[in-house]
């Protein structure tokens, strides 16, 4: 059936998708769940002529924001699961050097706004198209390279102030 061969090869995107903005699998698992059965109820809405995994991200990225804001007070993003990281260097420092610097990235990305997040998770966890991206958060190809610059940019900052201790040092090129 085609609904099941769609939802087995965008599943793992969306999931991703979720589980990145949530960092915590059952509330990843739920949004991805209600994405799709608000996609498959919406099929009929689709435009053939679209790529349909950046719509079914459209949808998932709706369905987070719709979550977030029912459960404002009740969801703390700042409290990730940790995953367990595989390294294919058998050295414990690489290892743990390695695991910092992913924590590291993580913290940056989580502080900045969230569609500063959402924006940087698409491009590069996703690995989706400008073209793509504006389907998903609903705007033009110029917004989405501003939006991206700007994230970029700050995430540059937080990633600065994370590892000097607050020192703007590196930013300046000083």
């Amino acid at each position: 059936m085609a609904v099941e061969r769609l939802f087995r090869e965008l599943y793992p995107a969306v999931y991703g998708f979720c589980f990145t903005m949530t960092r915590n699998s059952a509330d990843a698992e739920d949004i991805a769940q209600q994405t799709f059965l608000k996609a498959f109820a919406s099929l009929s809405q689709f435009r053939i002529a679209q790529p349909i995994g950046p719509w079914i991200l459209r949808i998932a990225h709706n369905v987070f924001i719709s979550q977030l804001r029912s459960r404002r007070s009740q969801t703390d993003l700042d409290d990730p699961e940790i995953e367990h990281l595989r390294s294919s260097d058998p050295q414990p420092e690489a290892v743990a050097l390695s695991h910092e610097t992913r924590e590291e990235v993580r913290r940056a990305l989580r502080s900045l706004a969230l569609p500063a997040q959402v924006i940087l998770v698409l491009r590069y966890q996703q690995e989706l198209s400008y073209e793509e991206i504006g389907a998903v958060i609903d705007a033009p190809v110029t917004t989405v390279t501003n939006r991206l610059f700007e994230a970029r940019r700050q995430m540059g900052y937080a990633l600065c102030q994370a590892g000097e201790g607050g020192s703007d040092a590196q930013l300046v090129g000083s």
